[in-house]
């Protein structure tokens, strides 16, 4: 069974809202990793690797990809392509109905490998943020560039910017 109930909000929609509580909601990983496209696998033919960098540039572009998430990109990927060659050979085969070995007619096997990959595709797509429906629903990722806040630095005793000198006592040398 899958997740029940509304999807996380992500940390930085609930920043915006004003309602982000730090004992409830971490943002660590958001703040550590940065946007980048990964390296496409080993094993990639030049189709593969063509439509890893043109979707993959757009999602690392809007924060929405980075090193974590290649193998569910690599997913995406093969499940797409994997749907446009089972199409290829279907539309080659002309036989969406075909005489199994009793004479009974049955479904193209192929029909069955273009509804799993597109199953599969669709959640990539969600996943990713690629559908319109998906897009309501995420906020990207970006970089906290931590600030120091004048009015607390001076009611810390410090200057923004500069961390508080430490409080040492020195003994008076004897004479």
């Amino acid at each position: 069974m899958g997740k029940r109930g509304p999807g996380k909000t992500p940390v930085a929609t609930l920043k915006q809202r004003g309602t982000f509580r730090a004992d409830r909601h971490s943002d660590e990983v958001d703040e550590q990793l940065g946007p980048s496209l990964p390296d496409p696998p080993p094993h990639f033919d030049a189709e593969q690797i063509e439509l890893w960098n043109k979707i993959g540039g757009k999602l690392a572009a809007r924060g929405l990809m980075t090193d974590l998430d290649a193998q569910a990109f690599e997913l995406l990927i093969a499940s797409y392509v994997g749907m446009l060659q089972a199409q290829d050979a279907l539309a080659a085969d002309d036989l969406i109905v075909y005489v199994g070995e009793q004479s009974t007619p049955m479904a193209n096997p192929l029909v069955n490998i273009i509804a799993k990959n597109t199953a599969m595709l669709k959640w990539c797509l969600t996943q990713f943020g690629c559908t319109p429906s998906a897009r309501t629903g995420i906020t990207p990722a970006k970089r906290v560039e931590k600030t120091i806040d004048p009015m607390a630095a001076l009611l810390a005793g410090t200057s923004a910017g500069k961390r508080p000198a430490k409080c040492t006592t020195r003994k008076k040398a004897k004479s």
